[in-house]
């Protein structure tokens, strides 16, 4: 169980820093981290303060919620400024990258910036989005980069991902497991993801028609009773097979 290895960590030292800084005063604690608005897209500015050579001496930086989006993870990660990047012709040239791609932050020649500040990842990295891989390949990296310096903590979602190793609590779940749930299963484009070839145009074919097919299940608020499954798992009428068009369902 490598996963959990490196995924759980000592909560105790969370805790710790957490006291360690709660006892500063108002030079440090959560009051200390890096503010960020109620709406996180609305600026894409770091703050004035992220220009200096240590931004916030002490801090606790949290990430959490990734759901597979290896964007978003590299730019929180680099939000931060506590890593500094040595090859950033490289860096930029992971920005632009294919979205498979993602979640290469971290992998050059790089340092931590501050050896104050910790950065903790929350948990929550996989389902929803099209790079949980990524995400996790991201996370991981940075744990065995900066082991005194970066903690991942295991979501629920992770939990239910190694829960479902055991097929006998799949019937709990409807038939599927917790990874066949609409709204607990991974987008259709993270299958690409772990391909031992080239993506096809066939496979971009079944990607799209059940990309298609979760936005009509969404949309007609079937979400709680349609499952990521095969028919086989879950009957026609809870397959989201159902919703493909009849020309592609022997494809998908």
């Amino acid at each position: 169980m490598t996963l959990v290895a490196w995924i759980l960590p000592a909560l105790g030292t969370l805790l710790a820093a957490w006291a360690v800084q709660n006892s500063r005063g108002s030079s440090g604690g959560v009051g200390s981290m890096l503010d960020v608005p109620s709406n996180p897209t609305a600026t894409l500015d770091p703050p004035a303060a992220a220009t200096t050579e240590h931004p916030h001496e002490h801090a606790i930086y949290v990430i959490g919620d990734l759901h597979g989006d290896g964007e978003c993870a590299e730019h929180w990660v680099k939000r931060t400024g506590l890593i500094d990047y040595h090859d950033e012709q490289d860096s930029d040239a992971n920005d632009k990258s294919d979205s498979r791609d993602n979640g290469k932050t971290g992998r050059g020649p790089s340092t931590w910036k501050d050896p104050t500040s910790h950065l903790v990842f929350v948990g929550d990295y996989v389902d929803k989005g099209p790079t949980s891989r990524q995400v996790i390949e991201l996370v991981k990296d940075l744990t065995e980069r900066f082991p005194s310096h970066v903690t991942a903590l295991l979501g629920n979602h992770e939990m239910e991902l190694l829960l479902d190793r055991d097929r006998d609590r799949w019937n709990s779940w409807g038939g599927a497991g917790f990874f066949g749930l609409s709204y607990a299963s991974a987008h259709p484009a993270e299958y690409l993801n772990y391909l031992n070839r080239e993506v096809t145009a066939e496979d971009e074919v079944v990607v799209t028609a059940l990309y298609a097919a979760s936005v009509e299940v969404y949309g007609r608020g079937l979400h709680s009773d349609t499952y990521m499954a095969p028919r086989s798992l879950v009957g026609d009428q809870k397959s989201i097979v159902r919703f493909v068009p009849a020309d592609l369902r022997l494809v998908v």
